[in-house]
């Protein structure tokens, strides 16, 4: 039997004391990246690719690595500004296209030249290949975890469909994502992925979608 001391009983409220700190311990995160990136948190990048990723990691590593997500830039800054960001601390994974600052990643800009290729899963494994062997200068400073193609862009008018290249006579096209010209001009289009069509609300502005792909980016 066990006698029950005054020094017994303050070990043992040491202990039960000592347990919750340890748990608080053993379920905070070690380490939390942060990744920031230009389009909104419901787009497929995010919602689809970097957030069921980060979930596996932090599972497989029991709670100790975690990640914050910043979408459409809520740490500041402008889209061509991303790269830069990843690698002066102020986020510490970033999303971008190298076409965002021409002349900089001139190898993976290869990938965004038009007409190249419409399959973006075969082409980003070539743009991945291509640019470990070619570009490992172009990212000095930063660690590339990934690099990849989406599909080919579509062009998404406001008035009436393109058929010819007449009917491109005039028209006001945004090569972006952003929707400026299209929610602005009478008559206004803008070339994105399906998948960022509703994310970026192309699907509230643009009357017409054409199936036909007009380009492809490189991402990294």
């Amino acid at each position: 039997m066990t006698k029950f001391t005054r020094r017994t009983a303050l070990a043992t409220m040491g202990a039960a004391l000592a347990t919750p700190a340890l748990l608080r311990k053993a379920h905070a995160a070690e380490v939390t990246f942060r990744v920031h990136h230009f389009l909104p948190a419901v787009a497929p990048i995010q919602s689809k690719f970097m957030e069921p990723w980060g979930k596996k990691i932090t599972e497989e590593t029991n709670g100790a690595v975690e990640f914050q997500f910043f979408p459409s830039m809520q740490l500041g800054g402008k889209p061509p500004q991303l790269a830069d960001q990843a690698r002066q601390g102020i986020c510490d994974i970033s999303w971008t296209l190298p076409v965002y600052t021409p002349d900089r990643f001139p190898v993976a800009e290869t990938m965004s030249l038009p007409f190249m290729v419409t399959n973006a899963e075969k082409t980003s494994v070539a743009m991945h290949k291509l640019c470990e062997e070619f570009a490992p200068n172009e990212y000095k400073g930063m660690k590339v975890l990934a690099y990849h193609t989406h599909d080919g862009g579509k062009l998404h008018t406001r008035n009436g469909p393109i058929n010819s290249q007449a009917d491109l006579k005039g028209l006001k096209l945004r090569v972006s994502l952003f929707l400026i010209e299209l929610q602005t001009a009478v008559d206004g289009g803008n070339n994105c992925p399906w998948g960022d069509c509703r994310s970026c609300k192309l699907i509230e502005f643009a009357t017409v979608f054409h199936h036909s792909p007009v380009f492809l980016r490189g991402i990294c």
